[in-house]
């Protein structure tokens, strides 16, 4: 049996609605099987996430039991379910269709990429992050995976509330690949990150504590923190835009060396 075909969303369907799966196409930084890793990406982003959690009581991801350290290449609402008896649950032949899809283009249009962290992290509202060095080859990987899958995803596409708090000509921009591909942040739009920590708590002076918390990090992140990244992943989405451990669909894609890459 696939390994897809065992989840089931268990969801009400509202007569009318249009139910979908929200899922993040990534670069993971280890495999689920723990055969491979990124040393220095996944170390950095291990001990933010840890320091987060130790520190503060709201942090909601948790790297050792329940999420995966990853880059998201492309995550949005895939329309890839269908509904019986008011139950929404995957639907295997559109699955395999889109699984299909992005191994085709993986032998030949993905080609392997390094990923390298910032040492100065991005700590805003309830996001803690690690920026990732926006490459050609990364670029290259997200616009490929958005040509080939957007087809997928459902309509109308939903808006976060986020966006509504950018100011111009930010918030358009982002509108426009929302309407267009289903996410803010591809093509033009696509700023490669690891999300280390998400805490919902109001309190300021806590805003503080975990930006100077990161900066600790970052100051004694060794000078060239990168490592190459052979497989993407597809996953469930869980809070904060994470990807949940237990809910990766089908297995690791291989992405192809650099040097065979079909131009």
């Amino acid at each position: 049996m696939s390994p897809f075909l065992t989840i089931v969303l268990v969801l009400v369907v509202v007569p009318g609605s249009v139910r979908a799966i929200l899922l993040d196409v990534h670069l993971p930084l280890k495999s689920s099987t723990n055969e491979w890793q990124q040393e220095c990406p996944l170390s950095q982003a291990l001990e933010s996430n840890l320091a987060l959690r130790q520190n503060f009581d709201g942090e909601q991801i948790d790297f050792f039991s329940k999420h995966v350290p990853h880059v998201t290449l492309y995550q949005t609402d895939f329309s890839l379910e269908r509904t019986i008896n008011g139950t929404a649950s995957i639907d295997e032949a559109k699955m395999r269709l889109f699984l299909d899809t992005l191994h085709n283009i993986s032998m030949v249009a993905l080609p392997q990429c390094e990923v390298t962290i910032s040492h100065s992290p991005n700590v805003n509202g309830p996001y803690a992050m690690w920026p990732v060095h926006l490459t050609e080859c990364l670029q290259i990987v997200s616009d490929e995976i958005v040509d080939a899958t957007y087809k997928f995803i459902k309509r109308p596409p939903t808006i976060p509330d986020w966006i509504w708090s950018l100011p111009e000509p930010q918030r358009s921009r982002k509108l426009n690949m929302i309407k267009r591909y289903g996410s803010p942040n591809v093509y033009e739009e696509f700023e490669p990150h690891i999300t280390a920590g998400y805490d919902v708590s109001n309190d300021t002076g806590i805003g503080r504590s975990r930006r100077r918390t990161m900066n600790r990090i970052g100051t004694v992140m060794p000078r060239n923190c990168g490592g190459m990244v052979r497989r993407m992943a597809v996953g469930r989405v869980g809070v904060g835009g994470s990807v949940l451990q237990k809910g990766q669909i089908g297995e690791d894609i291989p992405l192809c060396p650099p040097d065979m890459t079909v131009a």
